[in-house]
């Protein structure tokens, strides 16, 4: 009876009763108190292990981010490293070298270089399919032209004095043109 009342006290105060770990304690509860404490003592422990599990998980997150970062950090040092030597290897292997131009540094203007002449390349690209589409209908306008030519060379029984050796050369040069498209 007196441990009802100083449980019922204690759930008015919002204090939860304390862990019973006496049998005989337990046994004098009754049943649907003693349910009630045995939900609070599981959701307690419940609650305890998620706060352990995220304090767990924050805690290996945070160890794998400080990983990478010295994973970064190593990385940064080594491609310093790496420079160093070259620049030393050069200097040493290479003293005559001096007012010629380092090796790395034409490297850089080199992939500099390479850069523009893609950017170029790309700017070409629709010129020259435009070039050649250009190209395609100039001798088709051509084409057509010759065959009204003839047409009316036909119509009107016209005959034309044969080509010089200049024009003959120009047809030539012409036809050349037209059979790369």
């Amino acid at each position: 009876m007196k441990r009802q009342k100083n449980t019922q006290q204690m759930k008015e105060q919002g204090k939860n009763p304390p862990d019973l770990t006496n049998e005989e304690e337990i046994g004098s509860l009754p049943e649907k108190e003693l349910r009630i404490m045995i939900v609070k003592m599981i959701q307690n422990h419940g609650n305890r292990i998620d706060r352990r599990s995220e304090e767990c998980q924050l805690f290996n997150m945070e160890a794998e981010v400080n990983k990478l970062d010295l994973m970064f950090q190593k990385a940064d040092s080594d491609l310093d490293y790496i420079q160093y030597r070259l620049e030393y290897e050069i200097k040493t292997n290479y003293p005559d070298s001096a007012g010629k131009k380092n090796p790395v540094t034409l490297l850089k203007e080199l992939s500099a270089i390479k850069s523009q002449y893609q950017t170029l390349h790309a700017h070409f690209k629709p010129v020259a399919v435009e070039h050649k589409e250009t190209k395609s209908r100039i001798c088709a306008t051509f084409n057509k032209t010759i065959t009204l030519i003839q047409e009316l060379q036909k119509q009107t029984d016209l005959k034309l004095l044969p080509l010089t050796e200049e024009e003959k050369t120009a047809a030539q040069q012409l036809r050349a043109h037209m059979s790369d498209l």
